[in-house]
């Protein structure tokens, strides 16, 4: 840490937070968008049995949908960092207060509490070189999310469930061979996938 170099405010830093996770949620809205957009295109490619641009355009939907994801669950990590930045500034406007208090009494006041409190800034430093790794790290998921091919199983299954609504029949390529594929309305509505498990939010649960 340099010497004459400014620390940033507490608070400017919390809406610093608070516009970020705006702009996060306005990324997610926007993906979200896109997702139901492509999925449309799926449902017309269906309709013309044009099953090459409707693979192209379930990729689409599914990278759109991690996209979201990713978004809202870095705005979840944004939130925490929001609520341990307001409990600092809490500490430090207490700490403030308590200065102001007669000789005696500040000094009977910092025995007590002043301990805790250097322990809880020690941890909330340690903490906020968390949050930088972990952020660093979200940016490498983002990118790596957005690189990899989606598998094409997993393609088919979406183009599969929007067929189903259309009251339409996708052949996949993925269909155990000998056996006949089933018309749209009688075929299960796939699964979603339960969102995988993001190491980071465990993380801040134990910190």
């Amino acid at each position: 840490m340099g010497f004459g170099r400014k620390q940033p405010d507490i608070t400017d830093q919390i809406f610093e937070m608070k516009f970020a996770m705006k702009e996060l949620n306005r990324s997610a809205k926007k993906a979200d968008k896109d997702k139901a957009a492509a999925e449309k295109k799926v449902s017309d490619c269906v309709k013309r049995s044009d099953d090459n641009s409707a693979r192209l355009y379930a990729t689409t939907a599914i990278r759109k949908k991690k996209e979201a994801f990713q978004y809202r669950s870095m705005v979840a990590h944004l939130d925490t960092c929001i609520g341990l930045l307001e409990q600092q500034a809490t500490m430090a406007s207490i700490g403030h207060t308590m200065g102001k208090l007669s000789h005696n009494l500040s000094n009977a006041l910092s025995t007590a509490n002043m301990t805790e409190m250097g322990q809880a800034v020690g941890q909330f430093i340690g903490q906020l070189e968390d949050v930088q790794a972990q952020s660093m790290f979200m940016d490498q998921v983002m990118s790596q999310s957005a690189a990899s091919a989606v598998p094409l199983e997993e393609v088919d299954t979406l183009i599969q469930g929007i067929a189903a609504k259309e009251s339409l029949e996708f052949k996949s390529e993925f269909a155990t061979p000998g056996t006949t594929q089933v018309a749209a309305p009688e075929m299960e509505q796939p699964v979603a996938a339960a969102p995988p498990v993001d190491p980071l939010a465990e993380r801040f649960n134990n910190l």
